[in-house]
């Protein structure tokens, strides 16, 4: 076929006619392609890996020893060189090729491997967010649960008493002190309710990117006696001194509703963690920003939670009796740096707290908070 002479004795007992040859090719193929699922053919069309280095390896085995026996007989007949060189030719020829389709097969699936593990890496950074999620809805729902059923409970109560008073026909029912003392309660209730779906809502708005932030001409001096004076009331029941340290005036572009929001959840944590001590608030500014602190000589923040005390549903773990969603900080944090502030703390466990908020007083003009 080829047109040489045999090299070895041994070709004259392996001699086959072409048709012969050809027919045993097909009948073979034949029989190997009609059981597709089972034996050799299941492993070659396999789509994982195994059929692929299959593939690849069957195709180097049939294709590549013909290919390199028939140019290194063609060298010989062309006289470029003698019958045992063309031997060591075809060797060569088919390491080389058999190492380079080895390496080949190697790099593919060397790649193949890496991209599996990132897959399954990214996979298993979804599957954490994902339970990260539901953990926090779960808590959510029961904190949420928790903190409304406490206000519905007064509510109820003294509802409950006024109704036995009436069944009962006391008159006490309906004396002014009675009667002020059942809807100062119930107003304080609803407050407290009022604030818990705020901040609900706000969080809300906030993961969907729908909290916007407009900052307007404002002077901050003036809106943080305001805010004192709508805290008052506060103060005086947690028993807090509230001082007060400003310069003359501090003009900005800000948000009012939501920088009085920043400081009111500021106070409130003051007050909650440092009942009946002093909370001192100070503004000052820079040509280019002004600056907000609250601090406080509460029980303070352990060094390895500082880093966590704005992410949602965080509160101090010494204080077990302080309610709320642990939401304040998260979303002040956010409001914060939708104006393109900053806000951080400083706290020491047992000597206080204190936070700092840095405001630019020119930011843009419109802002959304990202998600």
């Amino acid at each position: 076929l080829s047109g040489v002479r045999y090299t070895f004795g041994s070709a004259f007992y392996t001699q086959i006619a072409l048709h012969t040859a050809i027919l045993f090719v097909v009948a073979a193929s034949g029989m190997l392609l009609c059981r597709p699922r089972q034996g050799l053919m299941a492993i070659a069309f396999s789509p994982g890996i195994a059929g692929r280095i299959c593939r690849r390896l069957l195709a180097a085995g049939i294709l590549i020893p013909p290919l390199t026996n028939y140019l290194a007989l063609q060298g010989v007949k062309a006289g470029l060189y003698d019958d045992d060189f063309g031997v060591l030719i075809r060797v060569v020829s088919n390491v080389v090729f058999f190492t380079w389709v080895a390496l080949h097969t190697s790099t593919r699936l060397y790649q193949a491997e890496k991209m599996r593990e990132g897959a399954e890496e990214e996979r298993g950074r979804v599957m954490n967010a994902l339970e990260r999620a539901v953990r926090a809805r779960d808590e959510l729902l029961s904190v949420c649960s928790h903190e409304m059923r406490t206000p519905l409970t007064s509510m109820r109560l003294a509802n409950q008493l006024v109704e036995r008073q009436i069944a009962k026909g006391d008159p006490r029912a309906f004396e002014p002190e009675q009667i002020t003392r059942t809807v100062k309660t119930s107003s304080v209730q609803i407050n407290r309710l009022m604030k818990l779906i705020e901040e609900m809502l706000d969080f809300s708005r906030i993961t969907e990117g729908r909290l916007k932030i407009t900052p307007q001409p404002t002077e901050l001096k003036a809106l943080l006696e305001n805010v004192v004076a709508q805290v008052t009331p506060e103060l005086n029941a947690s028993k807090c001194e509230l001082s007060f340290t400003h310069p003359s005036e501090v003009h900005g572009l800000w948000d009012q509703f939501r920088i009085e929001q920043v400081i009111i959840n500021l106070l409130g944590n003051s007050m909650k963690y440092a009942k009946g001590c002093r909370i001192q608030l100070a503004l000052s500014e820079t040509p280019a920003s002004a600056l907000i602190t609250v601090k406080d000589e509460g029980c303070g923040v352990a060094q390895e939670n500082l880093s966590r005390v704005f992410e949602p549903y965080v509160r101090a773990e010494s204080v077990m009796h302080v309610t709320g969603l642990g939401l304040g900080l998260y979303i002040s944090k956010q409001i914060v740096e939708g104006h393109g502030g900053r806000i951080w703390m400083e706290s020491q466990v047992g000597q206080g707290t204190a936070v700092h908020v840095e405001l630019p007083k020119q930011p843009a003009l419109s802002l959304t908070l990202p998600t």
